[in-house]
């Protein structure tokens, strides 16, 4: 009895077919939200541990896995932590649908990685020609962009329509009633604006009502002095990248609430900016000689423990 001839499949489906073979090599790791990672105080004598026991089984189970060293296992886990971070950010800003949002994952994350062209020739170059082709492309331009902010404020029309009540409002009270100390603290608002508060929704408007043109510029010129001083520190080194980027999303989230209402948020991003001002002012401070033979940068305004030593050439 003859064998029988083996059945012979053809693909299709291609597009399928490719999706499940690239599917195959994804890499997906559920991490439980409610784990534990840092080991709580547990009051006795000695050194406390600290990373939880499950945290120390979950890298484990990483080492094991994947066959690493301990060195690499650790560093394998806090590349996986710092992307989980990123997409849940990306992820909430996009379920949220946070116009400011998208704005600014695009242009805090981008304008202070291109601030060293500045610095560049070439640079320059390309801007003259770009200039120059306005002449012909300019009205296209400024069309499409006059289309685009009405997209952008259409997409949450109400929530344009109360901010922009919100502002008027606040900008006509304060012209009329207390244009130098403004008036102290925000008032209730009515139905017209849902309720919220006269003086909130915006920092620039809020800082007009509550405090008046006194507030406003006490904010405004430390924030265009620091911005500045980013900006310059970005385009020569790689250290004022992050400075600018937290200034550019403050400035952004300026515009759309206030700043100060929320500072519990943003105190991480306040006290990075304060070390950046001081490791630049630690560059720029005038160099003397010690009696020991090494150099002390004094950093202005600061204690005799802000004192960096470096040893003589």
């Amino acid at each position: 009895m003859s064998k029988p001839p083996s059945a012979r499949y053809r693909t299709t489906n291609w597009s399928s077919y490719n999706a499940s073979l690239r599917k195959r090599g994804s890499l997906l790791i559920w991490v439980d939200k409610n784990m534990t990672w840092r080991t709580p105080h547990e009051g006795r004598p000695g050194r406390q541990p600290v990373f939880s026991d499950a945290a120390i089984q979950f890298c484990l189970s990483i080492k094991v896995l994947f066959n690493l060293p301990l060195r690499q296992t650790a560093g394998m886990v806090a590349s996986l932590l710092k992307l989980a971070g990123l997409a849940a950010g990306i992820l909430m800003i996009l379920a949220s649908k946070s116009r400011m949002g998208l704005v600014g994952l695009v242009a805090c994350t981008i304008t202070s990685r291109l601030m060293p062209l500045i610095l560049r020739g070439w640079a320059w170059h390309a801007m003259a020609a770009i200039t120059a082709s306005l002449a012909v492309l300019g009205t296209a331009l400024v069309s499409l962009a006059q289309d685009a902010v009405a997209t952008f404020k259409g997409a949450r029309a109400d929530s344009t329509r109360v901010r922009e009540t919100l502002q008027r409002i606040a900008h006509e009270r304060w012209q009329n009633e207390a244009v130098w100390f403004g008036h102290g603290k925000i008032h209730p608002g009515s139905h017209i604006v849902e309720y919220m508060p006269i003086g909130s929704h915006h920092t620039w408007y809020g800082l007009l009502f509550v405090k008046g043109l006194v507030g406003f510029t006490a904010f405004l010129i430390p924030m265009l002095w620091h911005t500045g001083l980013a900006m310059i520190d970005a385009a020569r080194t790689p250290r004022g990248r992050l400075p600018m980027g937290i200034l550019m999303t403050m400035i952004l989230l300026s515009f759309g609430e206030n700043i100060e209402i929320e500072a519990y948020m943003l105190w991480p991003g306040l006290v990075l900016l304060g070390v950046h001002l001081r490791e630049m002012g630690a560059d720029i401070s005038p160099t003397t000689s010690s009696p020991s033979g090494s150099r002390r940068h004094q950093v202005p305004g600061g204690s005799d423990a802000c004192v960096y030593r470096h040893q003589a050439d």
